[in-house]
């Protein structure tokens, strides 16, 4: 451990005599590294040889950096695992990381078998993620269901919101980017749920999602919802078209249950701040070759792929773009890609088509309904002709990415 960065954090408290190199692969630290899997539940697992209750029971783990001090180092799990993540509180900002900023990095880490409670901004590794997120996966149960009066918003099966706004005007390169992850989660809660991230106004990208997901509204197999441009504190803030409401090279095969905006891989598309505006701004969100296959029910406005698409309706030149995505018509019992388009019509929606079960399956390799999809790079495994394309990442960082370290996918 990086001394240094430990001085800064509170659970220095945690770790009283580390020092450099404590617990780095080689003495070697950038950050914090895991130099073996770690299970709550396992005695073997704590330097007192014995299990802290504390963390296993009641209020169970604290967050690491909530959304006031906010997480900013460089975390790697070296591809190990903590298992039996638990938490049960009724605050904002739940996972194993609370909330972390925009030049943070957690990387190579599985948080395994998680039962975490909480109530809004709730995730299994990050409750509010404006950093990078690379290689890492969740399993387990994740819900929103905090104290008196808690929303239960923004539920994700890693992270419960992905990306930040930044004032209009502003050439920050914008947080939040999620890439080469997963989660098998089951998740629950009230609005912006999703089987991956509940709300994303950043960059999600060869990422998907299986576990079951519910709620209310903007749920998703995938996203509750993605924006490229929102509102802070009153002041009207805008995205980089480039780089935010992205979705590329992802899906979602989880059922998907709620009451409106109801999609296989994102509950809502929505490009529209919910003010007026004039003036171009150029804004985009985008879905790139995905497509989703889980079970879609809902009451209002649910579809194979989308939910609600809601293009700008107060901006002059906006743009949600959806390109070689698709949807299972038979699996996800959705005859309609999108439940509902709002207002203006948006760019690409021609290009959201239904398959079969056979069509999906039936390509081998980037050719047909997926000849453009190595676009992105070849991040696809396509198996065998009864199979569904499956993303492949480099987990263990040996070099060479493969889909049977990206999750039990087939």
């Amino acid at each position: 451990m990086d001394s240094s960065i430990a001085d800064s954090q509170p659970y220095l408290a945690v770790f009283p005599d580390a020092v450099t190199g404590m617990g780095c692969p080689g003495n070697e630290c950038n950050g914090y590294e895991l130099s073996r899997d770690l299970d709550f539940l396992d005695a073997a697992s704590y330097s007192s040889g014995s299990v802290n209750t504390n963390w296993t029971r009641g209020d169970g783990w604290l967050p690491i950096n909530g959304a006031e001090t906010r997480f900013s180092a460089r975390f790697d799990g070296n591809a190990h695992t903590i298992s039996n993540l638990y938490i049960n509180r009724s605050s904002n900002g739940v996972g194993l990381f609370g909330a972390t900023v925009m030049s943070s990095s957690i990387m190579r880490v599985g948080v395994v078998d998680v039962d975490i409670t909480g109530a809004s901004y709730v995730g299994g590794l990050v409750g509010q993620n404006w950093g990078t997120i690379t290689a890492s996966y969740s399993t387990g149960s994740i819900k929103g269901a905090g104290g008196f009066l808690a929303k239960n918003d923004y539920i994700g099966g890693l992270a419960g919101s992905n990306g930040l706004v930044t004032p209009r005007g502003s050439t920050t390169s914008l947080g939040g980017t999620i890439v080469d992850c997963y989660s098998t989660a089951s998740v629950e809660g009230n609005n912006l749920i999703g089987g991956l991230v509940g709300h994303n106004y950043g960059r999600v990208v060869t990422s998907y999602a299986t576990g079951s997901v519910k709620g209310g509204d903007e749920i998703g197999g995938l996203i509750g919802a993605t924006n490229d441009i929102g509102i802070l504190n009153n002041i009207l803030l805008e995205f980089d078209p480039s780089r935010n409401g992205r979705i590329i090279s992802s899906y979602a095969t989880g059922s998907v249950e709620g009451d409106s905006n109801i999609g296989g891989l994102v509950g809502e598309v929505n490009a529209d701040p919910g003010v007026g505006l004039v003036g171009n701004v150029d804004a985009i969100s985008s879905i790139e070759t995905s497509y989703a296959t889980g079970s879609v029910q809902g009451n209002e406005n649910a579809g194979g792929l989308i939910g609600k698409l809601a293009p700008g309706r107060f901006l002059v030149g906006t743009v949600v773009k959806i390109e070689a995505s698709y949807w299972d018509y038979l699996t996800t019992g959705q005859l309609s890609g999108i439940g509902l388009v709002d207002d203006a019509s948006p760019g690409g929606v021609s290009l959201v088509e239904g398959k079969t079960t056979e069509e999906l399956q039936s390509p081998t390799g980037y050719s047909g309904i997926y000849e453009t999809w190595d676009d992105e790079g070849d991040v696809w495994d396509f198996g065998t002709s009864i199979q569904y394309p499956a993303l492949k990442a480099d987990i263990n960082g040996d070099g060479t990415a493969t889909w049977e370290e990206f999750g039990d996918q087939r």
